[in-house]
């Protein structure tokens, strides 16, 4: 038992399964702001948090994002195991986090994320297009014309673990969203 009432109400990790897809949905929604604009909003979207914390979570958001891209260029060359738009969109979709996944919107987010010409900003190294292109590449050899069950086991291996930070507060941040459901303890 805890002697201070503090501890017990705070989170000092989070599950990378919670906080991944939950980024990308917020990168998606904050970068379609600025889409099919004549004028661009005068609003700049920030990402605030602990330097080491953010690059994690924006890594795997890169890397999940190259995943995609790779698996869109299936599709555009109707290449097994994604020859339809439908199967892409299953593939990366299981039921308990279906709402974050669209391999073909993030990918789109992270390059104009990338390019500089996104209001959507985050605290810690960005990476180059070149480097997004190249990772892409990588994956598209690693993985090409191989099963759906080895792309989806390494979308997983972007999810797996927890994020440890004692300066943060996880519980304090997510409590802020409307659709938080807290874990069970």
């Amino acid at each position: 038992m805890s002697t201070s009432p503090y501890s017990e109400h705070r989170w000092t990790e989070c599950r990378v399964s919670n906080a991944v897809p939950r980024t990308i949905t917020w990168i998606n929604e904050a970068v379609s702001l600025s889409w099919g604009r004549d004028t661009r909003p005068l609003v700049k979207t920030h990402f605030i948090g602990p330097f080491n914390t953010v690059q994690i979570i924006w890594n795997k958001v890169k890397s999940i994002a190259a995943l995609y891209a790779a698996a869109m260029a299936c599709t555009r060359d109707k290449r097994s195991p994604f020859p339809t738009r439908d199967d892409l969109a299953m593939a990366f979709a299981p039921p308990n986090l279906g709402a974050y996944s669209n391999p073909e919107l993030l990918p789109a987010s992270v390059r104009n994320i990338l390019s500089g010409n996104s209001l959507v900003q985050f605290p810690c190294i960005m990476g180059t297009l070149e480097e997004f292109d190249e990772e892409c590449q990588y994956v598209s050899t690693l993985l090409r014309d191989r099963p759906v069950k080895d792309w989806e086991m390494y979308w997983w291996s972007f999810l797996d673990g927890d994020i440890e930070d004692g300066e943060v507060d996880f519980k304090a941040i997510q409590s802020r969203y409307a659709d938080y459901q807290p874990r069970a303890t």
